[in-house]
């Protein structure tokens, strides 16, 4: 559940896979065939908060950020980039209506995946119900170390948390480049602080106050 655009080297399905688990060629020649690659620009939405989300979305290169909304208040929740599996847990499991959204916020390439189709292809190939759920526990660790790493703390901590936990890709990115990737609205509301109290705190942070 955070690459410049760029597309310098985009993942196959059988790149994301393996990632994860060691399958075998079969199972992701199989997994490929029944996926559909779509090219998304900056600011598409993937997947629509309120919708039904009957697919697996794994991002093949590019940048996205998970959404919520609620009222009239939107919240930035995580950064996805290449690799990274998208599921709506509430479709998936409930077959309710996805609470997140997933935006693109740079062009970008996706693997999208039917769930029908997958779990039909599961009957053939069991290891990819291992991968589901292998990639699946990781989106969850991935949302408990971000409440850990955010719940209860300061402002400095938060943003030492940020690239702490951030993509490598945005690790090795100055503050200056990261802005002009990402709205600082977006990384204050993945930060839970107003645009300006995260201005302050760079600011601080690097030396500048």
């Amino acid at each position: 559940m955070a690459k410049i655009k760029s597309k310098p080297n985009p993942l196959s399905v059988a790149d994301i896979v393996k990632q994860t688990l060691n399958a075998s060629d079969a199972s992701c020649d199989a997994l490929r065939r029944i996926s559909i690659t779509k090219e998304y620009f900056a600011h598409d939405i993937i997947v629509a908060q309120g919708s039904m989300s009957d697919c697996l979305v794994l991002l093949s290169d590019g940048l996205a950020r998970v959404t919520h909304v609620k009222g009239d208040k939107e919240d930035t929740v995580c950064f996805g980039s290449g690799g990274d599996v998208f599921a709506s847990f509430h479709s998936l499991w409930a077959r309710e209506p996805a609470i997140y959204g997933l935006e693109a916020l740079v062009d970008m390439t996706c693997h999208v995946v039917p769930i029908q189709k997958f779990r039909r292809l599961e009957e053939k190939y069991p290891e990819l119900t291992k991968w589901l759920c292998l990639a699946l526990m990781e989106q969850l660790y991935s949302f408990e170390v971000l409440y850990h790493k955010m719940t209860m703390a300061t402002p400095e901590e938060r943003l030492k948390g940020f690239w702490d936990f951030s993509n490598q890709k945005l690790r090795n990115m100055n503050p200056a480049m990261l802005s002009r990737v990402v709205p600082l609205k977006m990384i204050a509301q993945y930060l839970g602080m107003t645009p300006q109290t995260l201005s302050k705190v760079r600011r601080k942070l690097v030396g500048l106050e």
